[in-house]
């Protein structure tokens, strides 16, 4: 596999390999590298959306994470890896979506880790997620760092287990010799989001009147500007994680926020507490057909 490329850039210097480029946070990783002057080969499918791509001077490599060989062609004669992609999911689904979250997520970081390895690429940059990492027993209020552990025994979703598990392969890669790095952050605010991700597309319904109710709480979040500098800059030592969060923000703040910023005043949601959210939450999932909301990939 030949990777196509846009670049005019010098060929002296190796190219970084990014996966996941399309995607709100590796768009955001992209444009970031490339006003440094960094060369870029990535990783996309065909079949994806990769409108985020679109005019930027990177190579591109057409294969799938969970093809090693694929990822062994792509990322030869780089020097230097951020692995960004990921199916993301905020269901249970059937056995067949779980089986694709564990084989992006955990044997897509696998064939990742061994490419570089073998291709001599050096660090390696994994993309964490929050929902991997743990919180205090007893009191599941208070602030999580990245010394908690992920407590499995309790009820979590797919995703949340495949990234736990994507750690466990990182500190395996580590413990053997390899410079890994996983860079973990929370929900991401901010433009290129061309999908757009689940929060994007929410803000942007919001924005449109087409939000009618939201659930009480709030949600931890950094702005997509802030978490591509972190990886950007790459300073963290080896075999270790780096969680990076801005603030918590409570819904209804955000909505009269968004308000504020948007110049425009929010339209009219209902309000709905939480226990009742999750009594309907296991509805949808015990009944599909009944509810019509099958479980789907995100």
């Amino acid at each position: 596999m030949i990777p196509e490329s846009d670049s005019s850039s010098s060929l002296s210097t190796p190219p970084v390999f990014v996966t996941g480029s399309a995607g709100h946070v590796g768009a955001n990783l992209v444009r970031r590298l490339l006003e440094e002057g960094v060369r870029i080969r990535v990783l996309l499918r065909h079949e994806d959306n990769n409108e985020g791509l679109e005019g930027l001077d990177v190579e591109r490599s057409y294969g799938d994470l969970r093809d090693l060989n694929a990822t062994r062609q792509a990322i030869t004669g780089c020097q230097g890896v951020y692995h960004v992609a990921a199916q993301i999911s905020t269901i249970e689904g059937n056995r067949a979506h779980r089986r694709k979250i564990f084989e992006c997520n955990v044997i897509g970081t696998r064939n990742v880790l061994q490419a570089a390895r073998e291709a001599e690429a050096g660090r390696v940059v994994v993309t964490g997620s929050f929902s991997a990492v743990g919180h205090d027993l007893d009191n599941p209020s208070a602030p999580s760092d990245e010394t908690m552990p992920f407590f499995p025994m309790e009820r979590t979703m797919p995703y949340e287990r495949s990234k736990s598990l994507v750690e466990q392969e990182c500190w395996s890669a580590a413990a053997a010799g390899q410079d890994v790095v996983v860079a973990t952050c929370c929900a991401v605010v901010g433009g290129a989001d061309f999908l757009p991700s689940r929060l994007g597309r929410t803000l942007c319904d919001y924005t449109n009147g087409k939000l009618h109710a939201y659930v009480d709480g709030g949600f931890e979040f950094v702005a997509a500007r802030d978490i591509v500098e972190v990886r950007a800059k790459n300073t963290s030592s080896a075999a270790s994680t780096r969680l990076s969060q801005i603030s918590w923000i409570f819904m209804k703040r955000s909505r009269a926020s968004r308000g504020r910023v948007g110049g425009f005043h929010p339209t009219r949601c209902w309000f709905f507490r939480r226990w009742r959210v999750l009594i309907l939450a296991g509805f949808t999932q015990t009944f599909p057909n009944v509810s019509r909301l099958a479980p789907s990939a995100c």
